[in-house]
């Protein structure tokens, strides 16, 4: 796994993959400067995905405006060579994992619970006039 990051060892440690995409990985890592666990995005930039870049540099661009408790911060971007590094406020579980772990279906308050803070991250965005393609 750390064969796969340019990251100083001694800025990071890296935990677990939990996440790929067509374009990313994302880890989860220890930030030894900040003392907290972070989700680091790896995305590599060469020159057969020059498209990747310009949305790389829009996604920054919202995720440094977007300041709500229900949208995962973004604390740092990493620039390394044809590499970049999104450094993330890491959720510790999210509700994929939290139903394969507990293998029953949620309380329906807890359900509402979960809609209003999904809808209310939703609403800002769209105050903002920004708008997710990617909701699961």
């Amino acid at each position: 796994m750390a064969g796969t990051l340019v990251l100083d060892k001694n800025e990071f440690k890296l935990l677990d993959q939990i996440g790929s995409g067509t374009y990313a990985k994302v880890y989860k890592a220890f930030d030894y400067k900040h003392q907290r666990e972070v989700a680091i995005k790896c995305m590599l930039l060469d020159s057969e995905r020059y498209g990747l870049l310009c949305v790389v540099i829009r996604e920054i661009n919202l995720l440094l405006e977007l300041k709500h408790p229900n949208i995962i911060h973004l604390y740092d971007v990493i620039r390394r060579e044809n590499e970049i590094y999104l450094i993330f406020e890491c959720m510790n579980t999210d509700l994929y994992q939290y139903m394969i772990h507990n293998q029953r279906p949620l309380a329906d308050i807890q359900v509402k619970v979960y809609f209003y803070q999904l809808l209310n991250g939703l609403e800002f965005c769209h105050t903002n006039k920004i708008f997710h393609r990617d909701l699961k």
